[in-house]
């Protein structure tokens, strides 16, 4: 359902410097060991500003770019950390992102029927997990340690690699819906008023549920969306165009976003190659 005169109230804090701090803290391995491991923060640090991720239609695209080290900072000194305004483990931002990714290829394979081998959402590695786990359940300790460790490793990886395979859409629907909805549940209605009186509007915890709140228009299509011809993106149009937008949105301070700077670049040094017989 869309609702008119709908607004999304949300900030987010981005600081003027962030910094890299290492900790050690404890882990559990599930098995009752505990260890220690250092672990890399990213703090926020000086002065910050607050502003409207609504803005930037683009910002799931961007998040999902996130692969490195290198992209983490690129991301947060533009729009602010993911989890917590003022710190967040670095590993942690890169598994959020890769969470993203997943969602969209995970989606994208359900639209167009296509095998969901190979998708790495961890809703959909659980299902894998409990079909292996109830497969290998006549396997006991003493037949394992008969046949040593390097024959069982080898049979559970390939039980993982059937289960992948044998994967069912049904099953990558269910997943899909409770990776998202999990992560929507901070997402909220909010009553607001304007000069046109009150209205419904919404309003996040973090920066992530935000994040997921585009991916969750994108995926029941609450919003137009238009799909980029360099990255293959879905994005939000920002501009009224007759044939709509080819390129992922510039963001607010950027004249053409990446992706049309790449297609123009690639477009001249084609027309120019051709142009010189190379």
């Amino acid at each position: 359902m869309i609702i008119k005169n709908e607004r999304n109230l949300f900030t987010w804090k981005v600081y003027t410097n962030y910094a890299e701090t290492e900790k050690v803290r404890e882990v559990n391995d599930g098995m009752g060991h505990i260890y220690p491991v250092t672990t890399v923060y990213i703090r926020g640090e000086g002065e910050s500003r607050e502003y409207h991720p609504v803005e930037f239609p683009g910002l799931y695209i961007e998040f999902q770019r996130i692969h490195n080290k290198e992209s983490v900072w690129g991301f947060i000194r533009k729009f602010g950390l993911p989890l917590d305004p003022k710190e967040v483990i670095l590993e942690e931002i890169l598994f959020c992102a890769k969470n993203i990714r997943e969602c969209l290829r995970l989606y994208d394979a359900l639209k167009n029927n296509l095998p969901l081998q190979g998708i790495e959402l961890e809703e959909l590695l659980d299902k894998d997990s409990k079909n292996v786990h109830e497969k290998l359940k006549r396997f006991n300790k003493e037949k394992v340690l008969a046949m040593g460790m390097e024959k069982w490793a080898q049979i559970v990886s390939e039980a993982f690699k059937v289960a992948g395979r044998h994967r069912t859409l049904e099953q990558g629907r269910k997943a899909l819906m409770e990776h998202i909805n999990k992560r929507l549940e901070g997402v909220r209605p909010v009553l607001f008023c304007s000069e046109e009186g009150f209205a419904f509007g919404q309003t996040c915890n973090t920066l992530l549920q935000f994040i997921y709140l585009q991916v969750f228009d994108h995926i029941t299509n609450r919003r137009k969306f238009e799909q980029c011809q360099v990255c293959g993106s879905w994005f939000i149009p920002t501009k009224n165009i007759k044939n709509g937008m080819k390129f992922c949105p510039p963001l607010p301070w950027e004249k053409k976003s990446r992706c049309a700077n790449l297609f123009y670049v690639r477009e001249y040094r084609d027309r120019h190659r051709k142009n010189n017989g190379v």
